[in-house]
């Protein structure tokens, strides 16, 4: 019984040795990695300014249309059904949500 115990011991402890060595190889990639930004700071993703083409303004009208769609078919739940729209609308959710009224 006592070798059954310590031959589990051994095998978890390469298994954790091995773990640590795959989380310390992905530390080492993730930091050789430097991801620029996209976007710049404060730009808003999914917002058509008013000068835009207007076959960016009807993509987007198109898009909501399908969510809303989606929405009254039971494809997708309210809640998300407007979160998405607000992030293609360009709404900041976090303070619309702030803003709301519950009664």
């Amino acid at each position: 019984m006592a070798w059954l115990v310590a031959g589990a011991v051994a095998v978890v402890a390469a298994l954790a040795a091995y773990a640590g060595y795959l989380h310390w190889r992905l530390y080492r990639l993730r930091k050789q990695v430097d991801v620029p930004r996209q976007f710049p700071e404060g730009a808003r993703v999914g917002v058509v300014e008013p000068g835009a083409p207007a076959a960016q303004r009807l993509s987007l009208k198109r898009s909501i249309h399908l969510l809303a769609d989606a929405i009254l078919e039971d494809k997708l739940t309210q809640t998300e059904g407007c979160l998405r729209i607000c992030a293609i609308a360009g709404h900041d959710v976090h303070h619309a949500l702030g803003q709301a009224r519950l009664t």
